[in-house]
């Protein structure tokens, strides 16, 4: 949830690849 909400937003601002990995990781 709040992972994969992360990784969406930070996604949009720095790219999918590294968006989708930190909300995976987070």
């Amino acid at each position: 949830g709040l992972g994969l909400g992360l990784g969406l937003g930070l996604g949009l601002g720095l790219g999918l690849g590294l968006g989708l990995g930190l909300g995976l990781g987070l």
